[in-house]
């Protein structure tokens, strides 16, 4: 093969390359947007996502302040709800990628209370029984007898899709986070 031949077979090489990662960022681009739309519609209809069993989850956040978990609770209850609970994957994702667009601009990732509850001396969720969870892969679930008091469940979203310090973890209820993922009957 020639010199000529080894450079064209290099930039058609690197040409595909570079249209399979231009198309991933429109794909991720994509996705943000219907999620977005998605979230219109259903602002219209006084919620942010739909779930199942005409349940709906939307997002609180104090940033300057924060909430402790009573509070937090406090707030969604005044809504006329509870503290949300992620049911499944595919709503974690969209709740995620929801989360990421609206994250106020001073921030650059937001830490929001659910509704699970953990044994932190077991690692068993116990409220609700069976919940959804999607735990962070830097901090996780934390047990031990020493964190016997981290019984709630939080979420950190970051607005950087590389982040790898993104999902679920547990907390001490009195530390102040971010906001809430509340739940509430439509």
């Amino acid at each position: 093969m020639t010199c000529i031949q080894q450079n064209k077979v290099l930039f058609y090489w690197l040409s595909f390359h570079r249209v399979v990662e231009i198309t991933q960022k429109i794909m991720r681009m994509l996705s943000t947007l219907a999620a977005i739309l998605f979230l219109n519609c259903a602002l219209a209809d006084g919620c942010q996502f739909p779930i199942s069993d005409g349940k709906c989850l939307f997002v609180e956040f104090r940033s300057e302040k924060g909430f402790r978990y009573k509070q937090a609770e406090r707030f969604c209850q005044s809504a006329g709800g509870a503290v949300g609970v992620i049911p499944d994957e595919g709503t974690y994702e969209a709740v995620v990628s929801f989360i990421k667009s609206v994250i106020p601009d001073e921030l650059d990732m937001v830490q929001l209370w659910t509704g699970v509850e953990v044994d932190p001396l077991t690692g068993d969720v116990t409220e609700p029984e069976n919940a959804f969870t999607h735990w962070n892969p830097l901090e996780g679930l934390a047990t031990g007898a020493s964190i016997s008091k981290w019984t709630q469940v939080y979420l950190t979203v970051s607005r950087f899709e590389d982040d790898e310090g993104q999902g679920m973890s547990n907390y001490e209820p009195n530390a102040r986070l971010d906001g809430v993922l509340c739940e509430i009957s439509t």
